[in-house]
């Protein structure tokens, strides 16, 4: 009997040690064929897969600790960079659902051809043309050759665009004053990052002005020239849509709407002003509220910090930036007061804001169930956007 059960335990240690060996031989396996090494290399290289699901897990985790807006996009952005996402290549929109991860293209920055040349209002001698005046902002690859949810931002200032809360009755048929409308901007804000102080109890002016300048843009009419120029107007020096010029010496109408004189695109796109939590997301910052300057390693390309252009291709005299200030589709946030006030940056990345209008850069906003593929069809170096559906 005692035999017997010396062999079965000699049988059992036996057994153990084939299964341990077995099993370091199937784990060495699967290492040699990859898998582990595949998983490892996703994590290192942030495959868009393994980042969309830390992104979930971060909003459910940020949901259930009551985290809402502005703070539950942070606590998902900070998440994602404690495991070493490198959030510049990324945007995450965040829904009531969830998170979803885009992967931004490679693109951003990029001059396209966009057949709207014009003259800079706060810089004339500066002119630039389809070749030149316009960058991608954001496009998401789709791996096929072909973009979506592309915008295009005006490499310089081609509009003015006044306001003044002083002359609140004057002019201001472009600003939102419906409450359901402006809790809805309002919400945009929150959703893309927006801060959860402003004052939405008690609309002001600020983002009556800025909801105005998200939504109205392709609506609201410019003319030519400055002369005269009443509150809450806009103008423009030099535009040239389609090889149709309006200006003092054009014989076209020098009144258009901002949709006229920039959209090429019509119903599949639309032309707004950015928002500041664009802009801080764009630079990868966890506080998308903030008024912190650009600083110029987050903004080497000039996208924002039109000083950091110190040159422009295709353009043979061009005048640098140095004190010409726009405006951006943002009122003030974090104060009830400071809602009087739009926000605006300056050449060298400053936030500041203001109750007094400036020029403007339109962003031209391509529907996000529309993909393009850029192609240089002209053979002059630069890309042709060009819609595929």
């Amino acid at each position: 009997m005692q035999k017997k059960k010396a062999i079965s335990l000699i049988v059992l240690v036996i057994t153990i040690i084939v299964m341990v060996i077995l099993a370091g031989t199937i784990i060495i396996s699967i290492n040699n064929n990859g898998i582990i090494e595949k998983t490892t290399s996703a994590v290192k290289q942030n495959n868009l897969k393994e980042v969309q699901t830390m992104a979930q897990m971060a909003w459910a985790e940020g949901y259930l600790a009551n985290k809402r807006g502005v703070y539950l996009n942070e606590y998902i952005i900070a998440a994602l960079e404690d495991n070493n996402v490198d959030m510049s290549k990324y945007y995450v929109e965040v829904t009531s659902s969830g998170a979803i991860v885009y992967q931004n293209s490679s693109l951003v920055g990029t001059y396209v051809e966009y057949n709207v040349a014009y003259t800079d209002v706060a810089i004339p001698g500066n002119e630039y043309s389809a070749l030149n005046g316009w960058r991608i902002f954001s496009a998401i690859d789709n791996g096929d050759g072909t973009y979506s949810r592309v915008k295009l931002i005006s490499t310089g200032m081609p509009i003015y665009l006044g306001y003044s809360v002083f002359y609140s009755s004057q002019n201001s048929g472009w600003w939102v004053t419906d409450s359901a409308k402006l809790n809805e901007y309002v919400n945009i804000l929150k959703q893309t990052g927006g801060d959860g102080s402003y004052d939405c109890s008690n609309f002001q002016d600020g983002i009556k002005i800025a909801a105005g300048a998200y939504y109205n843009l392709e609506t609201k009419t410019f003319r030519y020239g400055v002369e005269d120029l009443q509150p809450n107007q806009g103008y423009f020096t030099k535009v040239v849509t389609s090889n149709v010029e309006y200006s003092a010496t054009s014989n076209s109408s020098t009144e258009r709407t901002g949709g006229q004189l920039f959209n090429l695109f019509g119903n599949n796109a639309k032309v707004r002003l950015v928002t500041l939590p664009e802009v801080n997301l764009f630079i990868g910052r966890n506080d998308i509220d903030s008024m912190q300057a650009i600083p110029q390693e987050k903004d080497s390309l000039g996208l924002f910090r039109l000083a950091s252009l110190s040159s422009v291709p295709n353009m043979t005299n061009f005048t640098a930036y140095t004190n010409e200030i726009y405006w951006i589709s943002s009122p003030r946030p974090s104060s009830a007061i400071g809602t009087l006030e739009v926000v605006r940056i300056s050449p060298s990345g400053s936030i500041t804001s203001s109750i007094s209008g400036s020029s403007c850069r339109p962003l031209i906003v391509l529907n996000s169930n529309v993909k393009v593929r850029l192609t240089d069809t002209n053979s002059n170096g630069v890309p042709e956007i060009q819609v595929v559906n």
